[in-house]
């Protein structure tokens, strides 16, 4: 408990300052005063007066604001005090003021993936062909199982991940393979087709394929205590070679073959040399998929052997993968919301504060790169959710202006009172629901 109070407390600190410190910067920028920095809402507990800002820590912790001259429309301001005022600010420069917050949350992403980018690497699968789908084109050009993906029309292919989105992007056009088999080295020419595919949120979708996955070996790496494979003796290393009797190839066989069977299953291992035979009763195991949907699968504890590369990379390149997955990130929580809108995705999946708390501990007793990660992420979707139209939230504003800005007038203060009621309304609602899935998890849990 002690664990996660303090990490939750550290994530949303982290994530408050930065989005705040946005505003704060952008606001002194263009020259309008900041009355208030504050992390937190309600009752000051402790802070500082420097120059004409006040600087604090209040007592909720679940948001924070910069309270600037002449914020409300309406406020009076004494006639010194006009030059620094937000409201006789030219539009553009509230726009961008406004706008600061969620960019520098994305920023913040960006920063903690280039640091863990410029110490870690990268870590990517091989460009190896592991299971055929049966007539597809892999298959009528006689790819097999363990064959390596040199390069791709002349241009050279390092990982599993670069190889897909070269064939995805084929347009379906023919395509020259230079494979590796054992030791030696064919061309192979193939045209990619459209296959049925899962996107991310479980839809249904089409995409250009050659019909092969990577390729993982039929080797056991960890093994979780007390299942039925811990139980059998089942030991970390163990190549599996048989299951019910069909001979296995790919970790794919192994997951297919435990996960259909009606009960035991008898499993040949090699260790050391030795063939080894095992009768083993998978359990059923209920679990959640990434959709939120429940999935019942017939397992024993297994799990494939880690094939990952790893590669260094320098700061330039290092500075490109971490605005690459800041934007991929970016652009797959902006669908989710979407998705969750429309109901591709369960709104089961809405969290709140006690999520994200127990998310925190999680990620910090895993170690501080974990932490670092779950902060970019969540950074990301705070800046996200600040963007969204809705008014009392940054999006709502920047709406506001984008329309002053196009009218060249901005909207009567009476609409957006009335706006505002009914973003905080929606915004209440939103943070009600995402507190009763939060208490639901921890009940059913």
């Amino acid at each position: 408990m002690g664990v996660t109070l303090i990490s939750f407390a550290v994530v949303l600190g982290i994530l408050i300052f930065v989005h705040e410190l946005g505003h704060f910067i952008v606001a002194k920028s263009c020259g309008v005063g900041v009355e208030k920095f504050s992390i937190g809402f309600g009752p000051k507990i402790f802070g500082w007066k420097k120059g004409r800002t006040d600087y604090m820590i209040s007592a909720i912790p679940l948001g924070g604001y910069v309270k600037m001259v002449g914020e409300e429309p309406d406020a009076e301001i004494e006639e010194e005090e006009i030059k620094y005022s937000f409201t006789h600010k030219n539009v553009w420069q509230r726009f961008v003021i406004v706008a600061a917050g969620p960019v520098f949350n994305f920023l913040l992403a960006v920063v903690l993936y280039f640091i863990l980018y410029l110490i870690y690497g990268t870590y990517f699968y091989p460009p190896v062909i592991g299971e055929i789908e049966k007539n597809a084109p892999a298959y009528s050009a006689n790819l097999q199982t363990g064959d390596v993906v040199e390069s791709l029309n002349g241009k050279d292919v390092e990982s599993w991940s670069e190889f897909e989105k070269m064939i995805k992007k084929s347009d379906g056009n023919k395509v020259q393979l230079r494979i590796k088999r054992n030791s030696d080295i064919k061309d192979i020419y193939l045209t990619p087709i459209k296959l049925s595919a899962k996107s991310i949120f479980g839809e249904d979708i089409k995409e250009y394929s050659i019909g092969a996955k990577p390729y993982f070996p039929p080797v056991i790496g960890n093994i979780k205590k007390d299942s039925p494979a811990d139980l059998a003796g089942v030991e970390q290393g163990d190549r599996v070679v048989e299951i019910a009797g069909e001979q296995i190839n790919t970790w794919h066989d192994v997951s297919r073959l435990i996960s259909d069977s009606g009960g035991s299953v008898e499993i040949v291992l090699m260790r050391n040399g030795d063939r080894i035979k095992k009768e083993i009763l998978p359990e059923k195991i209920e679990q959640k998929n990434h959709l939120g949907q429940k999935e019942t699968r017939n397992m024993i504890g297994i799990a494939a052997q880690d094939i990952s590369m790893h590669k260094k990379i320098g700061p330039i390149k290092a500075f490109s993968q971490s605005m690459g997955q800041t934007w991929k990130v970016i652009e797959l929580t902006f669908s989710g919301i979407v998705k969750m809108i429309n109901g591709t995705v369960s709104k089961d999946n809405l969290g709140g504060p006690i999520l994200i708390a127990q998310m925190a501990g999680d990620q910090a007793k895993m170690g501080v790169t974990n932490l670092l990660v779950f902060i970019a992420l969540i950074s990301i979707n705070l800046g996200l959710l600040n963007l969204l139209p809705i008014p009392v939230l940054d999006g709502g504003h920047l709406m506001f202006f984008l329309i002053e800005g196009i009218t060249g007038r901005p909207v009567s203060l009476r609409v957006r009172q009335g706006a505002q009621q009914i973003g905080l309304f929606l915004l209440l609602s939103l943070m009600v629901y995402a507190f009763y899935n939060d208490i639901v998890r921890v009940l059913t849990n």
